[in-house]
């Protein structure tokens, strides 16, 4: 590890790999996320704002991000992919997408999906 002006000097530093930085893990994201709320609070801070206004502010955006998470649960939607399938978007993170003849042998088994999630409720869990 070393410090940003040793890496410049050496003409290595690359902005973040330098400094045990790698995108996509889970401790960095946090920490820089982290970093930036506190850089926010701090900001808010020194423009005067009390504990009250920032209390006021949190409560605010958990209701927003609240409303948000129950309207995106509902809102199931189909799209044509690129490559010509039928995307099904708002069940999970990315879209399930299936080839029309796919979803056609799904949606002709529903009846036997149903049967077969009542008979097996007490072994599946639900997402929550």
């Amino acid at each position: 590890m070393h410090t940003a002006g040793q890496a410049a000097r050496r003409g290595k530093f690359d902005g973040y790999t330098s400094f045990g930085y790698h995108p996509g893990k889970q401790s960095d994201r946090m920490e820089s996320e982290l970093t930036q709320a506190a850089n926010g609070l701090q900001g808010a801070s020194d423009m005067g704002e009390s504990d009250d206004d920032l209390k006021r502010e949190i409560e605010r955006l958990r209701a927003e991000n609240a409303a948000l998470k129950e309207r995106g649960s509902k809102n199931l939607r189909l799209q044509v992919s690129a490559k010509g399938g039928v995307s099904l978007y708002g069940v999970r993170r990315f879209p399930v997408t299936f080839y029309l003849e796919e979803w056609e042998k799904i949606l002709g088994m529903a009846n036997e999906i149903r049967t077969f999630i009542g008979d097996n409720e007490g072994k599946l869990k639900r997402k929550g």
